[in-house]
């Protein structure tokens, strides 16, 4: 499939669109919690989950490659998808747990890519 095939599809932001889905506001949306330390039991089941994963695939440094980490979450939970808790992307998410630490490693020398890494936040 070639890029110019791909497209996105946006959300409708239209008053008619968020009044048939019964909202006040067309733009709302629920946002369930993001951190442990926000409360719930999704996201203790997060923690659980992201910590499990994290030390399983740890370098002997600590670090483990999110993409590594990505991939167990998926075998151990395959209903897991981050865009659940709010964030299209595994990275956005995991930047976002407070008992989480991440380290971007840059890709090439003009890439704008990078690798992440991420570890348990040390006590």
């Amino acid at each position: 499939m070639s890029i110019d095939r791909v497209r996105r599809v946006a959300a409708p932001t239209s008053h008619a669109a968020g009044a048939a889905c019964g909202s006040k506001s067309a733009n709302w949306r629920f946002q369930p919690p993001q951190t442990a330390s926000e409360g719930g039991e999704q996201a203790l089941q997060l923690q659980q989950l992201l910590t499990a994963a994290a030390t399983a695939v740890a370098r002997d440094d600590g670090w483990a490659p999110l993409s590594a980490v990505g991939s167990l979450v998926a075998k151990n939970s395959p209903s897991f998808d981050p865009r659940n808790y709010g964030f299209q992307k595994l990275g956005e998410l995991v930047r976002r747990q407070p008992y989480m630490e991440v380290k971007e490693i840059p890709f090439g020398d003009t890439a704008p890519n990078v690798h992440l890494y991420v570890r348990l936040r040390k006590p």
